[in-house]
C-alpha cells in the first residue's frame, strides 16, 4: 500500500498542482512493485466559470459544482465556499454545498451560492473554495479561490456631429473618449468604459432613425438599425456613414429629428449592462440626449445630461 501525495485539480480547464488526499486516503496496486507514490486525478469544476490570467472567475450568484475522483469516495464529500471580500482573503460566514454522488461514488455533484461581501468590497471580491472527502481532513484537502464578479462593464458614451469633407452630408460619431468635466472620462485611457473586475468582453452599439421600441427597452425586431457597431474591448465608439439627411428639416412639424441608441455591453464571466437614450438634434446642431424612466409597460422619455451611460451602474434592468 503507499501514501497518496498528489493530486492534480483541474478548474474550468486550467491545469493546477495542489496537495490534497482522497476519502479512502490510500491507494493499492497489486501489479506496481518499485515503491513508487500514485498520482491520482481530480477535477473541480465550476459552471460559467473563466479562467483569465491564471485567475478563477465566476459571476455572482447560483453555479453547480462538480468534483470527479479518480476513485469511488467512502463516506461523504463536502464543498465549502467562504464569505466574500476585496482583499481577497476568506471572511464571514461559509456556505455548506451539499454534494451528491453517481452509481460509482467517482463524480458528486452539488449547487453553490457566489455572493458578495459588505459593500465597500462588493465590486470584485474573492471567496475560498473547500473540498473535503471522506476520511481527509478538510484542513489537507483541496482549497482554491475564486473571484466573484457581481457588476456589468459601464460606459458613458457622448455625441457630437463630423462635417463630410468629401461627400455631402454629415456624420454622427457616438464615443465613450471624449474630454469635458467628468475626471474619469478625461484621465482613462479608454475614455469612460471599463469593467472593475474580470474585463470587458463585448459590447454593441445601436442606433435606429426610427423608434425601435415595442415595449420597454425590447427592440422590434422588424425595425432595421441606422448603424449598428460592436468590439471587445475599450473604448466604446461607432461612426455613421455620410448623411444629407442626418439633421431635421426646420419645418413647423420636424423642428427635432429622434434617433434612439442602445448600448449592450458583457464582461468575461456573462454580467450584461444596457444602456438606452433617445438624440435629439435640429436643423443643424445635436440637442442632447434624452433619459428613459420605465414604468411596468412603457418607456417615459425625459430630458437627461447630455451622455449615455453611468459610471459604474446599471442604466437599465436586462430582460
Amino acid at each position: 500500500m503507499k501514501k497518496l501525495l498528489l493530486v492534480l485539480m483541474v478548474v474550468a480547464m486550467a491545469s493546477f498542482l495542489l496537495v490534497g488526499c482522497l476519502g479512502t486516503g490510500t491507494v493499492v496496486d497489486e501489479d506496481d512493485t518499485n515503491g513508487d507514490d500514485i498520482v491520482v486525478t481530480t477535477t473541480v469544476e465550476i459552471a460559467d466559470s473563466v479562467v483569465l490570467d491564471g485567475k478563477t472567475y465566476v459571476a455572482e450568484g447560483t453555479h453547480e459544482i462538480k468534483v470527479t475522483f479518480a476513485a469511488p469516495v467512502t463516506g461523504t464529500v463536502s464543498v465549502g465556499i467562504s464569505g466574500c471580500s476585496g482583499d481577497y482573503k476568506a471572511a464571514g460566514a461559509s456556505v455548506s454545498v451539499v454534494m451528491f454522488p453517481d452509481a460509482d461514488r467517482k463524480i458528486w455533484t452539488g449547487s453553490g451560492s457566489f455572493g458578495v461581501g459588505t459593500e465597500d468590497d462588493a465590486l470584485c471580491c474573492a471567496s475560498y473554495v473547500t473540498v473535503a472527502a471522506g476520511e481527509c481532513d478538510p484542513d489537507t484537502c483541496i482549497v482554491f479561490p475564486v473571484i466573484v464578479d457581481p457588476v456589468g462593464p459601464y460606459a458613458q458614451i457622448k455625441a457630437s456631429t463630423i462635417a463630410c469633407d468629401c461627400a455631402t452630408g454629415d456624420q454622427l460619431k457616438l464615443t465613450s473618449t471624449w474630454t469635458g468635466t467628468t475626471e474619469d472620462c478625461v484621465t482613462t485611457p479608454g475614455g469612460c468604459c471599463d469593467d472593475y473586475c474580470s474585463g470587458l468582453d463585448s459590447w454593441t452599439l445601436d442606433i435606429y432613425d426610427e423608434n425601435p421600441f415595442l415595449t420597454c427597452c425590447v427592440p422590434d425586431p422588424c425595425v432595421t438599425a441606422y448603424k449598428s457597431c460592436t468590439g471587445s474591448a475599450c473604448p466604446v465608439e461607432c461612426l455613421t456613414e455620410c448623411d444629407e439627411d442626418f439633421f431635421a428639416t426646420g419645418e413647423s412639424d420636424e423642428l427635432t429629428k429622434d434617433y434612439y441608441v442602445i448600448v449592450s455591453m458583457a464582461d468575461e464571466v456573462g454580467n450584461e449592462t444596457k444602456y438606452y437614450g433617445r438624440l435629439r438634434v435640429d436643423s443643424s446642431s445635436i440637442v442632447g440626449f434624452d433619459d428613459v424612466t420605465f414604468t411596468a409597460t412603457t418607456c417615459v422619455w425625459g430630458a437627461a445630461p447630455e451622455v449615455v451611460g453611468t459610471l459604474g451602474e446599471d442604466a437599465c434592468p436586462t430582460e
